[in-house]
């Protein structure tokens, strides 16, 4: 019965991280209010149509930019609790998080504009086939630092 409690009380956590990224996270906030548009147009507009594997893809595509921000919050926080004056490696890990947030943003506008302009598969699936070879090139544990 314990592990249930902490179970249960691991989503009370996990919301509660939510909440504080919804209240003190301007991009945070600023990602979710364009994925409410984005999908609010998709579903009530007659001009775009697409199908239920592309509507999937975006859906995962807008978790993963989401994803993206809270590790990028977390990191930031822990970079902060870490050392409290500046430091060269500080920012360097800041700014990385950064940009691995945009990177997935970049990606996941990619993957809409394929989708709605060009009727296919973003890039043709060059994305996939991008993401593979960087996966051999650096390998599978060092991939999962990259995507």
């Amino acid at each position: 019965m314990e592990n249930f409690k902490g179970f249960l009380r691991s989503f009370v956590y996990a919301f509660r991280g939510i909440k504080y990224m919804s209240q003190n996270e301007r991009n945070f906030r600023f990602h979710i209010t364009f994925m409410a548009y984005m999908f609010g147009i998709l579903s009530l507009s007659d001009w775009f149509t697409i199908s239920r594997v592309e509507y999937a893809v975006l859906i995962l595509t807008c978790g993963s930019v989401i994803s993206a921000e809270v590790f990028n919050t977390a990191l930031e926080n822990t970079v902060n609790l870490a050392k409290e004056e500046h430091s060269e490696y500080g920012r360097i890990s800041k700014d990385t998080a950064a940009g691995a947030v945009l990177v997935n943003a970049i990606f996941a506008v990619i993957t809409l504009l394929g989708g709605l302009i060009y009727g296919k598969e973003a890039m043709g699936l060059g994305d996939v086939k991008l993401m593979g070879a960087l996966g051999l090139y650096f390998g599978l544990s060092n991939i999962i630092v990259i995507a």
